[in-house]
């Protein structure tokens, strides 16, 4: 949380408000705060990831997905049956010990696995979940983690087709190719990913 102070803004942790929680009354709860309710809301979620989708344009492709034992195991399972497209999972039971790799795909060894796993499977191509879902990274077909850079020109290239002249938000420790290939429709040749 950040909260201003004069003309600056400070950062407040958690620790910060221990001493202010631990003075506050106990609170009296209403009969009404008490009541609880159980709702599945996975037919909203899938209905709402869908919804950013023309399933009639994806291609029918063979697709390792690697949840890394984090929550996207769930989510994937949600719509797999929906997509035109096979999944090969890897890593979809949840465990908070990520018992077969690290939950961050960039930490050295992470991505050995659904390397193999999509050569082996002679898959298109496999997406990388971190442990908590919040990053994904793709890997081509030679098992290679494809640079952010390049996901996002992939994504840039398809929405600015869709929406010409639509902004391009990207963060500015990208490599200056990204605004270069925005500017310029975003060309992008084909080959493997990890080569691009």
């Amino acid at each position: 949380m950040i909260k201003k102070n004069g003309n600056t803004i400070e950062m407040i942790r958690g620790t910060d408000l221990l001493a202010v929680v631990e003075k506050l009354p106990p609170a009296e709860a209403s009969d009404s705060e008490n009541k609880t309710f159980r709702e599945d809301a996975w037919k909203d979620f899938v209905k709402h990831v869908l919804s950013f989708v023309d399933l009639s344009e994806i291609i029918p492709l063979k697709i390792v997905v690697d949840a890394s034992n984090g929550v996207a195991g769930l989510a994937v399972s949600k719509i797999q049956d929906v997509l035109p497209v096979e999944i090969i999972p890897l890593n979809f039971e949840p465990n908070g010990n990520f018992p077969n790799h690290s939950p961050n795909p960039l930490e050295a060894g992470s991505a050995d696995e659904i390397g193999k796993m999509i050569k082996k499977e002679k898959a298109d191509f496999g997406f990388m979940f971190d442990g908590d879902s919040d990053r994904v990274f793709l890997v081509d077909e030679l098992g290679q983690l494809v640079r952010a850079d390049v996901t996002l020109l992939l994504l840039a290239k398809y929405f600015l087709q869709k929406n010409p002249g639509m902004a391009v938000a990207y963060n500015e420790i990208c490599s200056k190719a990204v605004p270069e290939f925005i500017k310029n429709g975003v060309a992008i040749q084909s080959g493997p990913l990890s080569d691009l």
